[in-house]
């Protein structure tokens, strides 16, 4: 949880209530995706400004898809196990 003097944007009661949540894996692959998504609209504008080397950029896009890759190896697999689990257990 937050430091109690974290400055919260959704304000203090809904961080705490953000801060118990859980969410699916399909929602963090949703999330992940998005990030992605933002990342390449926002990534060229950073460089193009010299706020972001390319090199920068590039680093972090590539960790941000090796997260996707790794949440959705974990769904598939997760989907699998289902699928191969017998009727009854």
């Amino acid at each position: 949880m937050a430091p109690d003097n974290e400055f919260h944007p959704i304000g203090e009661a809904a961080a705490r209530v953000v801060d118990r949540l859980s969410f699916s894996l399909n929602q963090q692959i949703e999330e992940v995706e998005r990030e992605i998504a933002l990342r390449k609209k926002v990534y060229p504008h950073q460089v193009a400004r010299r706020l972001m080397r390319q090199s920068v950029a590039d680093y972090h896009m590539a960790r941000m898809r090796a997260v996707l890759e790794t949440l959705e190896q974990l769904h598939d697999q997760r989907q699998k196990d289902a699928a191969e689990k017998p009727v009854g257990d």
